[in-house]
């Protein structure tokens, strides 16, 4: 059969005859004398469906929330993959919905097609003009682009356009019409049931949905808590900056590793881990915040709520996040992650690991006044004190435990109520005198007792604990300098109106402890201002005990100090405290010097209190001496008095009795 003139002939009929049967496109002799050329094939006509068959249409179900966000809303569906994008997450973002009927490829979908990156076109140095002052500008005979517009940021992606959009395919697919019982799912913004001619189950162009009254009435209902909107009081970075950002990448993956790996229990824990290791800067919590690692976290916490290490874990990151920013804290409470907290605490009661992390995690709550309502809302202060009497060894926990009662104390008055009622005085009074207490944690228990002692009720209790003698051991013991300032706070605030427990401080050497730990830090004025003031608590009830202070020589540290601190009012007043409660013989030596300097402190700080009403108990004092007579006699003397007892209501009875002995004298 000749394909030129579509004639057929047998083997021997045709001239010249043939020996075997021809293949391929066989022209006969007559057409080849002729030089008749062979027709083109006719190409096969495809189908709109072989077209869509090829294309390798997706035909499923699309994701509920956009592959980059994790958030829910009007969502762009790809036509190849299950995966659906909000408009601005997208890389690049699309400037606006692609035309009814046309395909469109998802970022992810178009990388692997692509062999070589190109510029993000979002970057400064995308939108930057050229400089035309580099070689590259200069140059006519070279194409590289110039060197302060070169992309930091290449990527697998088209670059950015404000008036096209990437992986739109010029591919028109005709939608059929949305039938009445079609569903549309208005919290996604995604429109099901809509499906194309030829059985394509794409759906991609989602527009936005009319919310009802009822819809916009629970939406605020969402966006309520504590009886007003939610304000985080972060700055988000943009979604422009944050896909661009290397940083920001790697946290969206770990955030999406772990939500797609939700039921394995080591991935989300190793998530947990990545996360803390970027939390190294306020930037990198406002990224985990914007690609929703708390969410993951508190998701986590919940699917996995046997799994001690991922507990720990969490704990831990979410206490990083507070420690970088206090203000997260409303974050966590509306997701749930403090009360998450409050219940892995309780659920595993011993474990090291959970307990420490959970306590410090509390403990960073505390730094933040506006966190304790919802501390109380999660019972954090009865967890807290459980994981205390639970672990009474564990000097880890009972440090984090102890820095988060001392802030509580501040905060909110009822904690020193229940930290007497649980009966957790004795037990860090025991872990204080384990032979592992190290320096920051005796600091802890000091500063725990110091804030306690304010109460009279946990200050009786202290002092039948035998924490007393653990304070005056570890004054003695320690060489840190800030054991020794939280030590003699602690024995100051104890001693404060309360006899029995003076009695049983001078009883442990309390006295002698604190003198030596002046002697050896004479020029910390913050332990000088303890020190002075837990030996005037000594002093007032037991007049011993002032006999020893000035045999040992006080009277010269109080003289250094004040002189040393005269602009320093605190420490004046500490000093002028002291020596009100020393006795002093008639022909005391040091006396007028004493009064010299209490003068002195009185004219420096003229519009202070407290100065002055210690001043003036001082001077009663000194005034019972001869020698400083003639001081007080003098005109300025006798002025800054008579300043004293009109400005303040307290100073005018020992003003009164000054001026009435200079006068009998």
């Amino acid at each position: 059969w000749c394909r030129a003139c579509d004639m057929s002939f047998h083997l021997g009929c045709h001239s010249p005859p043939l020996q075997t049967i021809p293949r391929g496109r066989w022209k006969c002799g007559n057409c080849k004398a002729a030089n008749i050329p062979l027709p083109k094939p006719k190409q096969k006509i495809k189908t709109k469906d072989d077209i869509l068959a090829s294309l390798n249409l997706f035909n499923g179900e699309h994701d509920d929330d956009c592959y980059i966000c994790y958030n829910g809303g009007d969502l762009v569906c790809c036509d190849f993959c299950s995966k659906a994008y909000h408009m601005q997450c997208h890389i690049p973002p699309l400037p606006f919905l692609p035309d009814e009927g046309l395909l469109w490829k998802c970022c992810e979908c178009s990388a692997v097609e692509r062999t070589k990156k190109s510029r993000c076109g979002e970057c400064k140095a995308c939108l930057r003009k050229p400089c035309e002052k580099c070689a590259h500008c200069l140059s006519s005979s070279t194409k590289r682009i110039c060197i302060k517009k070169v992309c930091p940021y290449p990527r697998f992606a088209p670059p950015a356009s404000s008036t096209s959009i990437p992986g739109l395919m010029n591919i028109r697919v005709p939608l059929g019409p949305l039938d009445e019982d079609d569903e549309v799912d208005q919290s996604s913004g995604k429109k099901r049931g809509r499906e194309s001619v030829g059985g394509v189950g794409g759906k991609k162009k989602m527009r936005k949905e009319e919310v009802g009254s009822d819809d916009e009435d629970m939406k605020m209902e969402e966006d309520e808590w504590a009886g007003g909107p939610i304000n985080f009081q972060i700055k988000l970075n943009s979604l422009k900056s944050a896909f661009m950002d290397p940083e920001s990448v790697k946290i969206r993956k770990i955030i999406n590793s772990a939500r797609r790996n939700a039921q394995d229990s080591k991935a989300c824990d190793k998530a947990c881990e990545h996360l803390r290791k970027h939390l190294g800067n306020a930037d990198n919590l406002e990224k985990i915040i914007l690609w929703r690692g708390v969410e993951m976290i508190c998701d986590a916490m919940r699917e996995h709520s046997d799994k001690t290490i991922l507990q720990a874990e969490a704990c831990c990151t979410l206490a990083e996040m507070i420690w970088l920013d206090p203000a997260i804290s409303t974050k966590l409470a509306h997701e749930g992650a403090i009360e998450l907290i409050a219940i892995c605490m309780g659920r595993f009661t011993t474990n090291l690991k959970v307990q420490q992390m959970g306590c410090g995690a509390f403990r960073a709550l505390t730094y933040d006044k506006t966190s304790v309502p919802f501390i109380k809302d999660a019972d954090g202060l009865a967890a807290v004190l459980s994981s205390m009497k639970n672990n009474p060894t564990k000097l880890l926990v009972q440090r984090e435990a102890c820095y988060f009662l001392q802030n509580m104390l501040v905060h909110e008055n009822e904690t020193a109520n229940a930290i007497s009622k649980s009966r957790v005085v004795p037990i860090i009074a025991d872990a204080m005198a384990n032979e592992h207490a190290d320096a920051e944690f005796i600091q802890s228990v000091c500063g725990l007792i110091a804030n306690l002692a304010l109460n009279k009720r946990a200050k009786a209790a202290i002092g039948k604990s035998g924490a007393i003698d653990c304070i005056v051991e570890a004054l003695n013991s320690s060489e840190d300098l800030e054991v020794k300032q939280a030590a003699c706070s602690a024995l100051k605030h104890v001693a404060l109106e309360s006899l029995e427990n003076q009695e049983r401080i001078s009883e442990a050497g309390g006295l002698e402890a604190v003198f030596c730990a002046i002697k050896a830090f004479a020029d910390d004025e913050v332990l000088l201002i303890a020190a002075f003031g837990a030996m005037k608590e000594l002093c007032i009830g037991d007049e011993a005990s002032g006999r020893k202070l000035v045999s040992k020589g006080i009277v010269k540290i109080l003289l250094r100090a004040m002189e040393d601190n005269r602009d320093l009012a605190i420490m004046q007043s500490a000093a002028c405290g002291l020596i009100g409660y020393l006795p002093y013989g008639k022909r005391d030596k040091e006396a007028p010097k004493l009064a010299k300097v209490v003068v002195g402190a009185m004219k420096m700080h003229r519009d202070v209190s407290y100065v002055q009403i210690e001043g003036c108990d001082a001077l009663l004092e000194l005034a019972q001496i001869n020698s400083v007579l003639p001081m007080l006699k003098e005109k300025s003397s006798q002025k800054l008095l008579q300043h004293a007892r009109k400005q303040y209501e307290e100073c005018q009875s020992d003003v009164d009795d000054i001026i009435a002995i200079t006068k009998k004298k």
